[in-house]
């Protein structure tokens, strides 16, 4: 990348302006990008300010191929804005309406994949509270927020509120929650132009006020979720109240999932240190890696690691599932050899379609000439392509075969696994009508 830098550097200003100018003239993103780093302040204003107006009166259609393109646009307008230095109620009052397009916006989108829907929620919102962070006026933000909460169809406006007590004082949370809570539910026509609930809830999580959240959380049907409850227990923290956020957490049914660092901040903060303790264990025995020991014997003390990585290679050794995780794990503790057994031993349960995962493993069991090892892994990745017909990984397949061949020489001891030919002759057997793979395996 430097090199290519330096030969650009030496072609000089002029034959790279003509190069642009040429680039520019066969796409049009680019030379939309090109003249917006060239636009003055002010023209960013007014250049974003007409293709607002272009999203508003548009007539085609962006389909599902195009939509990351389209999001691209999107967050280039944004990034434009954030340019040009626009006052911050200009700038706030820019951000809105630009989000006030989605309504139009989803009517001519095939947005699938939620990456259009990404700019408004993440993007937009972002940008709305830098805007709104640097206004003086705090009613000014408040009113053009129940703009945007008001006609929210879509929903990708609540993310407004994520951190509105950056940009909005307590008094003025406080003043929006009572006109929410004080709102009817419904219009007229019966039609919910705004999730009241939703707003209220996040109106309370702002105002860090947890037993309003709780009040709100169990006005509809008296029940909280487990969901809500890791939110309250989030929320009590959040105001120092070590002791209600863990009466919370131990609220939840052991069935649900529960953030096991939330659970360690909440014990370290009231000096729970068997809790600690046990936490730990469950991580490491989790996932097994050489963080969560560490983690680990920072509770119990570093004395004991030698214990603690005997009992652990021994326990993986018995183990009747194959994990990735605990051949790595080995592979850190210097273990390669207790690590081809694990793998060898565990040959018809490695699992191929864990493509990332398996593919780090082949490269050390070779280098440590622990062929077998290798064999099980490169034989499970191939078998995998083969029986889903990912024809796609077809090529990846005929190199892991080609593989094989190359280092069946190497192993004399086959233990219970078929040598290579007999592998070859079941995959030639089994497949033979798979033309488009052994044509990558020809060439």
């Amino acid at each position: 990348m430097a090199l290519r830098k330096d030969k650009l550097v030496e072609l000089g200003a002029d034959a790279l302006a003509d190069i642009l100018l040429e680039v520019s003239a066969r796409h049009e993103n680019i030379c939309d990008y090109i003249d917006r780093k060239l636009a003055a302040p002010e023209e960013k204003v007014e250049r974003f300010k007409l293709k607002v107006s272009a999203l508003k009166n548009s007539s085609g259609f962006v389909d599902y191929r195009h939509s990351e393109e389209f999001a691209d646009e999107l967050s280039g307008m944004l990034g434009e804005l954030a340019e040009s230095n626009a006052a911050p109620e200009t700038g706030l009052q820019l951000v809105a309406s630009f989000i006030e397009t989605d309504s139009e916006v989803f009517n001519y989108c095939d947005d699938s994949s939620g990456m259009i829907g990404g700019v408004y929620s993440d993007e937009a919102s972002g940008l709305f509270a830098q805007y709104a962070s640097r206004c003086k006026k705090k009613e000014f933000v408040e009113n053009i927020l129940y703009r945007l909460l008001d006609k929210d169809g879509y929903g990708v406006r609540d993310t407004l509120l994520d951190c509105a007590n950056k940009f909005l004082p307590k008094n003025s949370l406080r003043r929006m929650f009572e006109t929410y809570r004080n709102k009817p539910a419904k219009n007229a026509d019966g039609y919910s132009d705004y999730n009241v609930s939703s707003v209220l809830t996040a109106l309370a999580k702002q105002m860090k006020e947890p037993e309003l959240f709780i009040e709100l959380k169990t006005s509809a049907t008296g029940q909280i979720s487990p969901r809500n409850m890791e939110e309250i227990a989030r929320l009590y923290f959040d105001c120092k109240d070590y002791f209600n956020a863990l009466v919370w957490l131990q609220k939840i049914p052991e069935s649900e999932y529960v953030s096991s660092d939330f659970k360690k901040q909440v014990f370290k903060k009231l000096n729970m240190h068997d809790e600690l303790e046990k936490l730990g264990w469950e991580s490491f025995h989790a996932r097994r890696t050489m963080e969560t020991l560490d983690e680990l014997l920072g509770m119990i003390g570093k004395d004991k690691r030698d214990e603690v990585v005997a009992d652990e290679i021994e326990a993986i050794i018995h183990e009747n599932n194959f994990r990735e995780s605990n051949v790595t794990f080995l592979f850190e503790l210097k273990q390669i050899e207790r690590a081809a057994e694990y793998v060898i031993q565990r040959s018809k349960k490695v699992d191929g379609s864990c493509y990332y995962s398996l593919t780090a493993l082949i490269k050390p069991f070779k280098q440590a000439d622990f062929m077998l090892a290798a064999t099980v892994i490169l034989r499970a990745l191939l078998n995998s392509i083969l029986e889903r017909k990912n024809t796609k990984a077809y090529v990846h397949g005929a190199e892991y075969l080609h593989e094989l061949g190359k280092i069946a020489p190497k192993i004399t001891d086959w233990r219970n696994l078929p040598d290579h030919e007999a592998y070859a002759a079941e995959v030639a057997a089994n497949h033979k009508r798979k033309y488009s793979f052994w044509e990558h395996v020809k060439g």
